[in-house]
């Protein structure tokens, strides 16, 4: 809606949203699993709960 409305570029701005949300996702995806993964790492090292 940002990109198709309020910058005015249409078609193609609701495409580059998708990619835009996409890549964003992905992106808070990736830090939640890598906070994740070292918390469960972690806590079968040391025998605590994440």
């Amino acid at each position: 809606m940002l990109f198709a409305y309020e910058l005015g570029w249409g078609l193609p701005g609701v495409w580059w949203g998708l990619v835009t949300g996409t890549v964003i996702g992905s992106l808070i995806t990736f830090a939640w699993a890598q906070v994740y993964l070292r918390c469960m790492i972690k806590a079968e090292k040391t025998g605590e709960k994440c």
